[in-house]
């Protein structure tokens, strides 16, 4: 991808969506047919303004038989989006919201003390595996206990530690 984000998602028959992973400039989207033949398991849909590249089968075997090297990198590439596949399976099966909410947090600050969040509840909830209501709830729960401050969408921490802690 060129250029803004994109979300994979997959949506429930109930219309609940489950965002597996964000992808952003520089990141492949929609590899996985290229090596299988079948189709892509997920949805993708740009979450703003994106230019993204398209290889087809051919064009991309080519590549990888003049320059070999590059299966290396495809292959590390792989194995970081399954690592992330199996930390994704982990939070939703063995983590609470609240644990989920701020891993989420800390995660997005990257060792910031304030950063502007960049989802609306909506978003996190299809991130995290939850509904807009217990998103809510929750973050304003971090808040009550003066783990974070939020003013509107710019997250402040106020406990490092604590947050941390309930994080896991």
């Amino acid at each position: 991808m060129q250029s803004g984000t994109v979300k994979i998602f997959k949506l429930a028959e109930t219309g609940r969506e489950q965002i597996i992973h964000i992808q952003r400039a520089g990141d492949a989207v929609a590899e996985l047919p290229l090596f299988d033949n079948r189709p892509y398991p997920a949805s993708a849909a740009a979450m703003d303004d994106a230019t993204v590249l398209l290889i087809t089968k051919a064009d991309f075997d080519c590549l990888l038989a003049r320059r070999p090297q590059l299966c290396q990198t495809v292959i590390a590439a792989l194995a970081q989006r399954l690592r992330k596949m199996v930390a994704l399976v982990e939070d939703l099966s063995l983590r609470q919201v609240r644990q989920r909410l701020a891993r989420f947090v800390l995660e997005e600050a990257g060792g910031r003390r304030e950063f502007t969040l960049g989802f609306t509840n909506e978003e996190l909830a299809a991130r995290l595996g939850s509904v807009r209501d217990v998103i809510s709830r929750t973050m304003s729960g971090l808040q009550a206990d003066a783990l974070i401050r939020l003013q509107g969408r710019r997250v402040e921490i106020v406990d490092q530690h604590g947050l941390e802690m309930e994080a896991g």
